[in-house]
């Protein structure tokens, strides 16, 4: 299954394909075509990409208008460049994908993580009860602050707000694992 994105997550995915391939920049006027190609809101579109004018923009400018960690937004094209070319890894058979906006890297990392910590506490109640603590911990340290974890058996419902590209939500066993980031601001 490959990440569903929408709205800003979706335009930072097609700015991040035309950044790819134009490391000079990418032009605002292919970046809105791409986008209305891509179905997005052209008057949502211009909205976002109001403050550039009409000149090319760099990775760096667009980091820095949305607020996104240049470090990070650069991972992730990256990663995502390796989805597209099948190089990246895959999951394992034994994840079932509910709903995810991550790079497949960090699906794989994070789902294998949870397989360790669900086959290390034993089927044991109480120690099941601590793998969310142990994912969060994880997650904060391995991929900055501000993670959230909700590990359920059964049906759910959901409905958050998350930072771009940090949505995955899958079942393992008898477990489903939520997990999203937040800004931390």
């Amino acid at each position: 299954m490959e990440a569903t994105l929408h709205g800003i997550e979706l335009m930072i995915d097609v700015f991040m394909r035309l950044d790819k391939a134009n490391p000079d920049g990418v032009n605002k006027e292919e970046l809105i075509r791409e986008c209305e190609a891509q179905k997005l809101d052209a008057e949502q579109v211009t909205k976002w990409l109001e403050p550039f004018g009409m000149k090319t923009i760099r990775m760096d400018e667009f980091c820095n208008q949305f607020g996104f960690n240049l470090n990070e937004m650069i991972l992730e094209e990256v990663e995502r460049a390796s989805a597209r070319s099948g190089e990246a890894p895959k999951l394992s058979e034994d994840i079932e994908l509910i709903s995810t906006t991550m790079s497949l890297t960090k699906q794989v990392e994070i789902t294998e993580k949870f397989k360790t910590l669900v086959n290390e506490s034993g089927g044991d109640e109480a120690n099941a009860g601590l793998i969310p603590k142990k994912m969060k911990q994880y997650l904060d340290e391995t991929f900055e602050h501000g993670w959230q974890v909700v590990m359920v058996e059964g049906k759910y419902w959901m409905h958050f707000s998350h930072e771009p590209f940090t949505s995955l939500q899958f079942r393992y066993n008898d477990y489903i694992c939520l997990v999203w980031r937040t800004p931390e601001n």
